[in-house]
């Protein structure tokens, strides 16, 4: 493996004994670099074991926040990036995901800095690296790589940086590349391959955590509307055992209706009004609004100056912000001064062509009410104007049957008289008794 070399600048030879002497300096060189060598190697190898025990309890410490948190991305994202700076002995590390237009940026060790949309274009290491899908290495002065990646050193300028080194890895899926994670250093030093090999492996777990979280959110979110589903059928239920039972009284109907609806639709007050002529009187009503029943400014003409009475004249749904709207609807004020309320949603009672009145729910919030809680309203309304509509046929009925019984009690009246007279003429007195 190598040599002992001594010489002499005479002639004189050296003795047997040197030859020996020298000999066993040799077997001492030959011990101490096998035992440099062992010692560097295992050196090696405890560094190597070191870093796999350490790269192994990180990732197991991520596995954990990703099984405690699979949904929140906002607390599994930053913590891997930090992990994944740690193990590359890097100063910052960014994690962005793009999902149609939308980018989601997480980051850890950039300070103040913002990461624009453009974090994922091609001016900078990770955009190079999602649009080539494989890993972009950087390092060195800045102007050493400044006209590649233009606005990675704009960056690196702003934070007072002379020299910079980057490594960017896709975050591949089966569609192809949908993010990048990059981890960056305050330095000329390059990142190697092993730091290749990490930063891959947490891009892995990245693409996992948000794939996670997709299919929990979604499966999340469907629960809920089928949970949202099951309540508004069992609601209707309910509302539709009351119109069964209450069937010559629409009150209870209008009662249950305001109650369902304003548990459903998160609403802070709820009125039900009829129409009567040309006017609108509050005919029911629970929570904030429920003083409008003994409210003498309840009742209002049929126009567009109040909710209701847009929404029966233009037999359509309105809704108001009375915070920019109020002075539309001078009629239904005092209900936006007194009350706090801030929105309203107001949905006609139709029965055919004809508006039976209005049902309204109101908010203190400035909070919109969603799509599907205005198809419910609007579905309560329908039930309200059946309830209503049921109402008046059984009170026609019922006066039309009083006065059927009437007639014919009138009729039998008559008819005894008539019995009475043909069956004894002389007895004038018995007749017109």
């Amino acid at each position: 493996i190598g040599l002992v070399l001594v010489r002499r600048y005479t002639a004189r030879a050296f003795a047997p004994e040197h030859v020996s002497l020298l000999q066993r300096f040799a077997a001492q060189a030959v011990i101490a670099i096998e035992n440099a060598r062992v010692f560097n190697e295992l050196a090696d190898r405890n560094r190597e074991v070191t870093e796999a025990l350490q790269q192994q309890t990180v990732m197991a410490e991520v596995l954990e926040i990703i099984a405690a948190s699979p949904s929140d991305l906002e607390a599994v994202l930053p913590q891997l990036a930090g992990a994944a700076a740690r193990l590359c002995q890097a100063d910052a590390s960014v994690i962005a995901h793009r999902a149609g237009e939308v980018v989601r940026v997480w980051k850890t060790g950039v300070g103040n800095r913002s990461i624009p949309t453009a974090s994922l274009s091609a001016d900078v290491p990770g955009g190079a690296a999602m649009a080539t899908n494989r890993p972009v290495r950087i390092a060195g002065p800045i102007d050493s790589w400044a006209t590649r990646f233009p606005l990675s050193a704009s960056w690196a300028r702003d934070a007072g940086l002379s020299a910079l080194s980057a490594l960017a890895v896709p975050l591949q899926s089966e569609e192809g590349a949908v993010g990048t994670i990059v981890v960056e250093r305050h330095d000329a030093i390059p990142f190697t391959d092993r730091h290749v090999a990490i930063l891959e492996t947490f891009a892995n777990q990245a693409l996992i955590a948000i794939e996670n979280a997709r299919l929990f959110n979604e499966l999340e979110a469907r629960n809920q509307e089928v949970s949202d589903a099951l309540e508004q059928q069992n609601a209707m239920s309910e509302v539709l055992n009351v119109i069964a039972s209450s069937a010559t009284d629409a009150q209870p109907v209008l009662e249950a209706i305001l109650e369902t609806g304003s548990r459903l639709c998160a609403a802070d007050g709820a009125a039900a009004f009829v129409s009567d002529g040309d006017r609108l009187r509050a005919e029911a009503a629970r929570g904030l609004l429920t003083s409008v029943l003994s409210d003498a400014r309840a009742a209002w003409p049929i126009d567009g100056h109040s909710a209701t009475g847009q929404a029966v004249e233009e037999r359509r749904t309105i809704f108001v912000d009375l915070r920019r709207d109020a002075w539309r609807y001078s009629n239904s004020a005092f209900i936006t001064e007194e009350f706090g309320v801030r929105s309203t949603i107001a949905a006609p009672l139709l029965r055919g062509d004809r508006a039976l009145g209005a049902l309204a729910f109101a908010r203190m919030s400035d909070e919109a009410f969603t799509p599907k809680q205005v198809a419910l309203i609007e579905t309560f309304a329908d039930q309200a104007a059946i309830a209503l509509d049921n109402a008046r046929l059984f009170k026609e009925l019922q006066a039309r049957n009083q006065e059927i019984t009437e007639a014919l009690r009138r009729e039998e009246a008559s008819s005894e008289i008539l019995r009475q007279i043909s069956s004894a003429p002389e007895e004038l007195d018995v007749t017109l008794q």
